[in-house]
Formats: structure tokens, sequence, C-alpha cells
């Protein structure tokens, strides 16, 4: 049976005098590979480093990806805006904040602001959102 705190690859060799002595005191111990503490020991460092290796790799290939003008990164104060991807609940006068409905689209107050935004970045030329054309379950933008 495997053991958190056991090395089974440490223990003594198949037909060798130690596992012999082993299995009179013990019956069911198994053979191993008679690896050494230290032999053990650059076999985990060794593991360690490969799972740390693949891990920057992957996570380096994965900002690589990321970085591709396809996805549509985000820019400036909007990288740490929530509420371009996620319903965030609303924060009022006195401090206390109120859950969005659970089948409620938050996003048209989102659209009016980020509007907003877009149309003084681009001058006139910019989106322009009437704010009586903002409902709760459509949105008209004009270009």
């Amino acid at each position: 049976a495997f053991h958190l705190f056991s090395y089974p690859a440490r223990a003594p060799v198949a037909n060798s005098t130690d596992l012999k002595e082993l299995q009179q005191f013990k019956t069911n111990f198994q053979a191993g590979r008679g690896l050494t503490a230290q032999e053990q020991a650059v076999q985990q460092l060794y593991a360690l480093g490969t799972t740390l290796g693949i891990a920057l790799l992957a996570g380096a290939f994965t900002g690589f990806i990321l970085m591709v003008p396809l996805f549509d990164q985000p820019e400036g104060e909007d990288l740490f805006d929530d509420e371009l991807h996620w319903g965030v609940p609303e924060v009022h006068d006195n401090g206390l904040t109120s859950r969005p409905k659970p089948l409620e689209m938050p996003p048209a107050q989102v659209i009016k602001r980020h509007a907003k935004q877009l149309g003084q970045e681009q001058g006139t030329s910019g989106s322009r959102v009437a704010p009586e054309s903002v409902g709760s379950t459509s949105v008209q933008v004009k270009f």
C-alpha cells in the first residue's frame, strides 16, 4: 500500500540481504530500486525543476497568445474595469451595494459610459448613444 511519507524507490533491491532482513519484520515489504537519500533528493529536485520549467514556459506562451491583437485587449483604465465583462453590483450614495437581478442585463450603463468616453476620445465623429435609446433590453448605437 502507498503511504504519504514512504519512499518506495529507496527500498532495497530484490534478492538483497537488506530486503530479506526487512521482510522478516514486515512480511509485505516490497523490493524497490535501492536509491540512496541523495539520489532520491536529486530525482525530486529534477522533478521540481521540470515542473517549474513547464509552468513558466506555458505561462509565457499563454501571455504571448493573449498579447495578439486578435483578442481585442482592453487598454488604459479598461484593464481594471469589471463592468465590461461582468455584472457588478451598483454602489449607492449611502455606500451600500445592491446585487444585480439574476437575469438583469446591466451593460446599458456601461455602454452609455463607454460610448461617452469613446465620443470624447474621437471627437464628434465617434460613437454616439442617445440616452433615450438605451433601454434595459436593447441598445441602439449610431455611428
